[in-house]
């Protein structure tokens, strides 16, 4: 372990190996032993951010899941179906881009949707 003379060098180490905005405290742990200063990083714990991989995709375990959830939710539709809108509200903030995809990509593995139009309003269900 290197030490330090003065606390402001120990900081100035600690910062260009863990990065210009490393905070004591948070980042690195400063320790005073007589007149010298040194420096050990601290582990964070990461924080899951909006559960996305590192391409910035969502992984494929959320994907299938909303998936079987869509479907799920069209299968119990009433006798007319689930509008775009619908399945909007019950997926949170999902865009209309992402309910239709689902529903294409649904017809492309062979599930059987039916949609009808009533006042420029997409319906979708499933086929008996």
């Amino acid at each position: 372990m290197t030490t330090y003379s003065k606390k402001s060098n120990c900081i100035r180490a600690a910062r260009s190996k863990l990065g210009k905005t490393a905070k004591p405290g948070t980042d690195f742990e400063i320790t005073k032993d007589g007149n010298v200063f040194s420096w050990k990083a601290l582990k964070k714990a990461k924080a899951q951010r909006n559960k996305r991989a590192p391409n910035g995709k969502r992984s494929p375990v959320i994907q299938q899941a909303q998936y079987v959830k869509l479907l799920k939710f069209i299968g119990g539709a009433p006798a007319k179906g689930r509008t775009v809108a619908e399945c909007q509200a019950e997926f949170g903030n999902c865009s209309s881009h992402n309910i239709r995809g689902m529903v294409s990509r649904a017809r492309a593995e062979g599930v059987k949707i039916t949609s009808g139009r009533e006042f420029k309003v997409v319906h979708y269900k499933l086929a008996a």
